[in-house]
């Protein structure tokens, strides 16, 4: 980046970013998304941000419509590109706050829908294949926190030893989405599961996480995939799935068992309910159908 007055601006905004506590992940998707705004800006002879026309946004989301995704085929989705946007509109709010900007374009640009990504699901007797698939209480441990509690990728990768209380039969999730935590009961076969891991399983390290890899280190999200991916072959299930498709799984059985949506909403760690619709209302006339089908049963 060429013109000091941007590279000024990105330094501040990665600041703005860690001064706020925004995940490291998201700190480094909304840092890049302003970086490549700003080049784009100086490729097109724009210095300052209070230059910018409306024509100018209307340019570079044009440009991010066409801009190739880098992890798969085809264009980049709604949600990516209002993940761009709205790394943009962040930034001119804080420059119009700061009294450097004079308007906030981006305050009245119409976002793009983003569209709700249609996951697969297991049902129980997929589920019931998958752990009998599993050789090691290691792997019916990814299935306990992906299926059984419902857990998201970070939000099981980030447990330690000590968030378990297997006395009282509870786990506690210390940080969830938008770092909210809650506590979720266990049942006794997982209380047990957990118990016989720690005991029989899991290597002697001085590392606090719950789950570790082979290296003796906390085994992250992608090592857990790969596990699961594993037990789809040994179990005969060809369905794209990945480990979020367990949490939707779990969440649509609960509610074909009955539990109230509210009640799931908490489970699951929703701020709002209109999260957790989402996650059963993909197939809402199946959903319905086996509701009644099990209560009636």
């Amino acid at each position: 980046m060429e013109t000091a007055d941007f590279r000024v601006i990105l330094r501040e905004f990665g600041e703005y970013l860690t001064a706020v506590g925004y995940r490291k992940s998201t700190q480094k998707g909304l840092y890049q998304a302003v970086q490549s705004f700003l080049i784009q800006l100086e490729e097109k002879g724009i210095q300052e941000l209070e230059a910018l026309e409306r024509t100018d946004l209307e340019d570079w989301h044009r440009e991010l419509k066409e801009r190739p995704n880098k992890r798969r085929s085809g264009a980049l989705s709604n949600a990516s590109i209002r993940g761009y946007l709205w790394a943009v509109q962040l930034l001119l709010e804080q420059e119009l706050q700061k009294g450097r900007l004079s308007r906030n374009l981006m305050s009245a640009y119409p976002m793009p829908r983003a569209e709700h990504q249609k996951r697969e699901s297991l049902t129980r007797e997929e589920i019931k294949a998958l752990y009998a698939a599993c050789e090691t209480l290691k792997e019916r441990l990814i299935l306990h926190l992906h299926y059984g509690l419902g857990l998201r990728r970070s939000e099981a990768g980030r447990l330690n030893t000590d968030d378990l209380d297997l006395t009282k039969g509870w786990i506690r999730i210390k940080k969830g989405k938008y770092e909210k935590g809650r506590s979720l009961p266990l049942t006794l076969e997982l209380t047990k599961d957990f118990e016989r891991y720690l005991q029989e399983e899991r290597p002697k390290t001085e590392e606090n996480a719950l789950v570790i890899n082979n290296k003796g280190k906390r085994q992250r999200g992608n090592s857990s995939l790969n596990t699961l991916k594993k037990l789809l072959n040994k179990a005969c299930i060809h369905k794209e799935i990945d480990l979020h498709c367990l949490r939707h799984s779990i969440a649509t059985h609960l509610i074909q068992s009955g539990l109230d949506i509210e009640k799931l909403r908490l489970w699951l760690g929703h701020s709002r309910i209109e999260s957790t619709k989402t996650y059963i209302g993909h197939d809402p006339e199946r959903v319905f159908k086996s509701k009644v089908q099990t209560q009636n049963s």
